[in-house]
Parts: C-alpha cells; sequence; structure tokens
C-alpha cells in the first residue's frame, strides 16, 4: 500500500505524473461564468476560449474539480439528458471547459492555481487582456471616424475657468535646466531609420529605466535593490528582454538585461525571416527599429510582498515608470522611440523564452535612429512631394 507523499516499489516520479491508461478529466481552475442575452457562457480565460454552455451540465462541470475518468464523465453526460455525450465531451475539451489530465494545459493550469496568489479576479483580468486582436492604421481610422459620428469623444482635459478660488501657479519650468528641456522635447516618434544605434546608447536607455542604484537590507523580505524608477513595496518586478535588429556589437536576436550587472545575454539568436510586426499588431515601423524592450513582469516579485488584490494594479503602472525613463534618456541621446503594448503575449513570450504562467510582457519600447524619410507620428514613409515642401 502507498501512503501519502510515498513512491511505491517499481514506481517513479516521472511515471506517477504520466496520464493514466484511461484518460482522466477536471475543470480548469481558469474558468468563470456569465450570461449573455439570458444564455451562460463559461470562460477558459487562461486558455482564451469562451462558449455557450447548456445549464444542464453545469453540475458536471462543478463536480469535475477533481480528475474524473472518461467513462464516469460520459455516464454523468448521459444523466444530464445528452444525447450525444462524446460529441459534448469532445467540444468541451475543445473549447478548454475540461483539461486532459496530464496534458500541457492541465499542467499549466495547476502551476497557474499554485503559483498565483492573488485570486480569481485579477486572474480574469490579466488573462482575458492577453493576444487580443489588435486593428491596423485603416481599421482604425474608419472605426473613430464612425464612432465620432455617433459619439463624439470628451475633452482632453479640463480647466478651472469659471471656478472660484483658482491660483495661478508659477512658471512651468521649475528653473532652467536640460531636465524640463529633454521633459518637454519627449515624444513617441515611429520614423525609425533602420540604421543601427551604439550598444553605448541601448545601455543607457536600460539603466535608466531599471538600473540599480543600491541596496537596501529590509525585514520579511530579500534584499532589495533601489532602482531609477519607483515600486511599490521596493519589489521591482520587471526584467528587459531585449529583441536586437541593429545595435553595434551585438548579434540580432533576444537577450537579457541584467540590471545588476548592467550586462545584456543572448538567450537565442533572432529566428530566420522574422518579421516583429506581424506579432505586433502590423505596426510595420517597428520592423525598421533598431532595438525593441519588452518588460516582462515577474508578478510573485509583488505577490510575495503584498497578498493583496490592490498589489496587482502597481504592476502595470510601474512598467509606466520604466518605459518613461527609457524614453527621456532616449530622447536626451537623439533617438526616436515609442512604446506599444499590441502584441500577440503568447507568441512574443515564445520569442523571449518566457514560459511561467506568472510572467508576463507588459510593455514594449522601440528604440532607433530617427530619419527624415519616415512621419513621426505615423511612421508612413514620406512622399518627395511632401518632403520637398517640409524641407522649403
Amino acid at each position: 500500500m502507498i501512503g501519502q507523499g510515498m513512491i511505491g516499489k517499481g514506481m517513479t516520479r516521472q511515471g506517477m505524473n504520466r496520464a493514466p491508461a484511461q484518460p482522466e478529466y477536471r475543470r480548469p481552475w481558469g474558468l468563470a461564468c456569465w450570461f449573455d442575452g439570458g444564455k451562460l457562457v463559461v470562460d477558459s480565460f487562461v486558455r482564451g476560449s469562451a462558449f455557450r454552455c447548456p445549464p444542464r451540465f453545469v453540475p458536471l462541470l462543478a463536480g469535475a474539480g477533481d480528475p474524473v475518468g472518461e467513462a464516469r464523465l460520459l455516464a454523468r453526460f448521459a444523466e444530464l439528458g445528452s444525447p450525444d455525450p462524446r460529441r459534448h465531451l469532445n467540444t468541451l475539451l475543445a473549447s478548454g471547459g475540461l483539461l486532459t489530465v496530464g496534458s500541457p494545459d492541465d499542467d499549466r493550469d495547476r502551476e497557474l492555481a499554485r503559483t498565483w496568489d492573488w485570486g480569481i479576479r485579477t486572474a480574469l483580468y490579466h488573462f482575458s487582456t492577453r493576444n487580443v486582436g489588435w486593428a491596423t492604421g485603416q481599421q482604425e481610422a474608419v472605426f473613430l471616424s464612425g464612432r465620432t459620428a455617433a459619439k463624439p469623444a470628451p475633452a482632453a482635459w479640463r480647466t478651472n475657468a469659471g471656478l472660484s478660488a483658482v491660483a495661478a501657479c508659477p512658471p512651468r519650468r521649475h528653473r532652467p535646466g536640460p531636465l524640463f528641456e529633454t521633459i518637454e522635447r519627449r515624444r513617441s516618434r515611429r520614423n525609425f531609420s533602420g540604421a543601427q544605434i551604439s550598444l553605448h546608447s541601448l545601455g543607457q536607455c536600460l539603466y535608466g529605466g531599471l538600473g540599480i542604484t543600491g541596496f537596501a537590507e529590509l525585514p520579511y523580505r530579500p534584499r532589495t535593490p533601489f532602482k531609477n524608477t519607483p515600486s511599490a513595496g521596493g519589489r521591482n518586478p520587471f526584467e528587459a528582454f531585449v529583441l536586437v535588429n541593429a545595435v553595434d556589437g551585438l548579434s540580432p536576436g533576444v537577450h537579457h538585461y541584467s540590471s545588476s550587472e548592467h550586462s545584456l545575454e543572448l538567450r537565442q539568436p533572432a529566428p530566420p525571416g522574422l518579421r516583429i510586426s506581424a506579432l505586433m499588431g502590423e505596426q510595420e515601423w517597428l520592423d525598421r527599429a533598431a532595438a525593441i524592450v519588452f518588460l516582462v513582469a515577474e508578478f510573485q516579485r509583488t505577490m510575495g510582498a503584498s497578498g493583496g488584490t490592490g498589489a496587482f494594479g502597481t504592476v502595470y503602472i510601474e512598467a509606466g515608470h520604466i518605459a518613461q525613463n527609457i524614453m527621456l534618456v532616449a530622447t536626451d541621446l537623439g533617438l526616436a522611440g515609442v512604446q506599444t503594448n499590441a502584441f500577440l503575449h503568447d507568441q512574443v513570450e515564445a520569442l523571449l523564452t518566457v514560459t511561467a504562467p506568472t510572467q508576463a510582457v507588459l510593455y514594449a519600447i522601440a528604440l532607433g535612429e530617427p530619419s527624415d524619410d519616415y512621419d513621426s507620428i505615423s511612421g508612413d514613409p514620406i512622399s518627395a512631394e511632401k518632403k520637398a515642401v517640409n524641407d522649403a
């Protein structure tokens, strides 16, 4: 007899993890339900699929928290009135309503349930906003023109005009100097030339966003780094992976930036024929960027400091802190830069070798040499006629 935590004679841990001879299935941890027009919708949000579920099958899903053998599951479908139990089982498997025990999806779901400390609601938000479709520039223009006609956009700022007790602030600049000049010059620019940038320039941008400036020894936590950007609880939950296209002294491919060593390590060469815009909303100007910095969240760092769900939002906020610093350094160095979160997460993470469910690419900053041959806002090529007018 095998006791809990023991391995029987002739068995290995690897053998215990193999799928049983008869397939077993279970309900995923990452499952949510709601009603849409009176129809019950079940969302396997980690898988990224949703389906309409006959209400009579809800007891079956509710009872499948632990593995259930195939024969028992088919019998249960029949008990609940299914005219074709096999078809309904296959439908739930294909849509992610059930997982095959021992499959990669099952392993990933179990790891997520074990490591995601912020509960189901934050997981629902996080995974439901991944891998969404992104419109092309032309599609966006059509959408916005129709939306603006039907529902005018709200004002982009508020004023204090007509209000009482309004105090005029001193002049915008506290004092003249390079800091405010750089802040005021910062713009999102897509006019990348495709030319090389120096390793020094890339390193300065990475240091500005993620560089470590010191350490603190604090109770109840590992050694805590001080960085150039603020971080809730000092957890600093981001790593930077850089897709290098044209950087002097670096091979094209995916590099990891170590903020503690201020170094870049090649993780994998660029795949042959890679067109990164195909993974990033067809933003074609990204193909001419010298480097793209992907900010990868390590959620467990912040989870370790706070089990409260409110801490989840701070991770997204910190991506903005880091990106702004990178952009300010790029501006100071005369580089063009633009930020985006329009990408297919699963495919980008596979490219970066990011695999854990508590890791995620949240933001990307493209950097490169600017060119007058492209429009800085749209990134489109400038015609010879328009360029002649601009040069006049």
